[in-house]
């Protein structure tokens, strides 16, 4: 059996760091995810749960979660140079609505360089709640765009190859240190 944590980063990214290398350390997880977002548009009801100092208080006025949500790739890069036993790391979810898939697939080459083993990449359609207010431009079909984004994703994963919509590739490379790939939905 495997053992896999799932971590939201948030407020300050040394505390982040200090509270889930210590937790790491004492739970040895097989692999850790980490959030690209929350699937939430109330964080109140979390400020009971709250961690260390992503609150102060107990309210959800001073909950960090609600707006110092940190970047996932950042904090697996930080968090990977802290740890002397290193789990499988993974990204749960993103989407290609706020990141396109060339931009995913370079920041994934990097980490899996750092890494020196693939990083797991979630991918989901983007849900309205993360995405509209934020004015994210979702369309009328998320799932079609997951569907295509996918498919570069994966190209340039596989070939290092990015096929444009004028049908011209273009070498960017990517595909020496290749992610796994993950579908997450509901």
């Amino acid at each position: 059996m495997e053992l896999g944590i799932h971590l939201a980063a948030a407020s300050n990214l040394s505390a982040v760091i200090e509270r889930y290398a210590r937790c790491m350390l004492q739970i040895e997880p097989d692999c850790v995810w980490l959030s690209d977002r929350m699937l939430i548009d109330d964080y109140g009801p979390l400020a009971a749960y709250c961690i260390g100092d992503a609150c102060s208080g107990g309210d959800s006025s001073s909950c960090g979660l609600a707006v110092e949500f940190l970047d996932p790739f950042l904090t697996v890069a930080a968090l990977a140079r802290r740890l002397p036993q290193q789990p499988r790391f993974g990204i749960a979810v993103t989407d290609f609505i706020r990141r396109a898939a060339p931009d995913l697939a370079r920041a994934a080459y990097t980490l899996n360089q750092q890494l020196q083993m693939p990083l797991n990449m979630g991918f989901g359609a983007g849900e309205a709640i993360n995405l509209t207010a934020l004015d994210y431009r979702h369309g009328p079909r998320p799932v079609t765009h997951l569907e295509n984004s996918l498919r570069q994703f994966k190209q340039i994963n596989e070939t290092g190859r990015y096929v444009n919509d004028a049908e011209r590739a273009i070498e960017l490379g990517y595909n020496s240190h290749p992610s796994n790939i993950w579908i997450g939905g509901q």
